[in-house]
């Protein structure tokens, strides 16, 4: 059996699409999907629970309270591992849509050839590009955290000081694009490579974008879901390390195609200072809890 988790919070018309996009290209009838509210407010749960309550297809999980990402989708990872027996567990976002046809015949296929632990797609995104996918070809370093968690600390504080605050974020802004250009002036030397050629070769032990990951029994039989010690982001980076500590193969494999629209609710409804508090205080929080894990694991170097 393949399972499908989709985590939902408010946004019912992706999950509404999500759900009915995996029922029309999924190449076996051995799927179910299991969709967790992460208690959205607009009750939008309790509606999934009445649309599918017949579906025996469909199975929707409500959390009483929004426990983020990771551990959000580790109910439904859970659920696909303990009840349904899943041999293949797919974390993916309610805004993402399927391409490709054999998905899986395609995973199948990567696992018994590779012997790969999680597989990622090729992802179009929202605005037509291949980049998503891989993230990058290793996961962040002690060093690159911590200088992300100084540069958030000073956004952060540019944002909750009023006048003197937003002048100071300003001032950062224009700083932080010139450091940009220096960077990419002196990296010019590096080989540029032609994107689609880049994009459509298999690769292995890479980060995976965490929209839409596929996990098999190597994985499955060794984790129950997502390090869900964060409530939001670096979830990536940290199923990175998790992988190359136990030894699990982690492949981009191109022949899985999906679409991204980018448009999910993580943040709907709040003005742009406010998604921007709510980015930079739970990634903060995440960056200190990886700099953590970094350090228990002797991954410091």
């Amino acid at each position: 059996m393949i399972a499908f988790v989709i985590l939902h919070y408010n946004t019912i018309e992706h999950t509404l699409a999500c759900i009915e996009n995996i029922k029309a290209m999924i190449d076996t009838t051995d799927f179910h999907i299991i969709v967790v509210d992460n208690a959205s407010p607009n009750k939008t749960g309790i509606e999934l629970s009445n649309l599918y309550e017949k579906d025996t297809t469909v199975t929707v999980l409500c959390s009483k309270d929004n426990v983020g990402f990771a551990k959000g989708n580790n109910i439904g990872f859970k659920y696909a591992k303990n009840i349904l027996k899943a041999k293949y567990i797919v974390l993916l976002n309610g805004d993402t849509r399927i391409l490709t046809k054999n998905l899986s015949y395609a995973i199948e296929k990567e696992y018994a050839q590779f012997n790969a632990g999680v597989i990622g797609p090729l992802i179009i995104s929202g605005d037509g590009k291949v980049t998503s996918n891989p993230m990058r070809d290793m996961p962040v370093d002690f060093q690159t955290a911590k200088k992300f968690i100084s540069e958030y600390n000073s956004r952060l504080w540019g944002i909750t000081h009023g006048v003197i605050g937003f002048a100071w974020g300003k001032i950062y802004d224009i700083f932080f694009r010139v450091r940009k250009k220096i960077e990419r002036r002196f990296a010019r030397d590096c080989v540029i490579k032609d994107i689609w050629l880049d994009r459509i070769q298999r690769r292995e032990n890479i980060v995976l974008h965490g929209c839409f990951l596929v996990f098999t029994p190597l994985y499955i039989n060794r984790f129950d879901g997502l390090y869900e010690r964060t409530f939001m982001y670096m979830e990536e980076d940290f199923l990175s390390r998790r992988c190359e500590l136990s030894d699990i193969e982690m492949s981009y494999c191109p022949e899985i195609i999906i679409y991204h629209y980018e448009g999910g609710a993580t943040a709907k409804g709040k003005s742009i200072t406010e998604k921007k508090r709510f980015y930079y205080e739970q990634s903060l929080k995440s960056l200190e809890l990886y700099c953590d894990f970094l350090k228990e694991n002797n991954l410091i170097l």
